[in-house]
């Protein structure tokens, strides 16, 4: 659910520029809303999925990667919250008056380090994760396999600043895949 409510926020996604939000309020908050509403929903599916990983044994890979992609997704929420607060503040203020807003650039900064903590240590908790299905066997070996890569690639990626990995739909690709399969497979 939180793969899928990601995917339908993102198309209306007008972009940060503040002129843009000014122009399409209803599109910024359907976008930022939403990203926020399936982050709490795929940090619920990760909770419940840890719980099976526990049931069956593994503990080490799924409490690390867990760590991680909770660390990493309480900066998203955050960011997400400045970008439903602040962002959408300075937009207005900047369609009204037309001038730059004292210290929002500094705060934007700081929202987009909170991106980039949330999208490096989501992959990289995702690989972990990987390592957990192809220790305990809860997934096909190519799935659990998929997923590590999917993880380490996606983070050196992103680091490198392919653009295609800095998008947060892009974390979903896989989460969505895993649980596909587990709704359809896991008894």
């Amino acid at each position: 659910m939180g793969a899928a409510l990601t995917f339908i926020s993102a198309a209306t996604f007008p972009g940060t520029d503040l002129k843009m939000i000014a122009a399409n309020n209803f599109g910024h908050y359907w976008t930022s809303g939403g990203f926020l509403i399936a982050a709490i929903i795929s940090l619920i599916g990760l909770i419940l999925l840890s719980s099976i990983l526990k049931q069956r044994g593994e503990s080490i890979y799924q409490k690390i990667g867990f760590m991680i992609v909770f660390i990493g997704t309480i900066m998203w929420i955050i960011h997400l919250s400045f970008r439903l607060t602040a962002m959408v503040w300075a937009s207005n203020e900047i369609e009204n008056m037309g001038l730059p807003i004292p210290f929002y650039e500094m705060s934007n900064e700081f929202a987009g380090f909170l991106y980039i903590i949330y999208m490096f240590f989501t992959y990289v908790g995702l690989s972990l994760y990987g390592l957990s299905f192809l220790k305990i066997k809860l997934l096909p070996k190519w799935l659990s396999l998929l997923t590590i890569a999917f993880g380490l690639i996606s983070a050196v990626s992103f680091v490198s600043g392919i653009a295609f990995f800095g998008m947060p739909i892009t974390i979903q690709l896989i989460i969505w895949l895993i649980g596909i399969y587990l709704i359809r497979n896991l008894n």
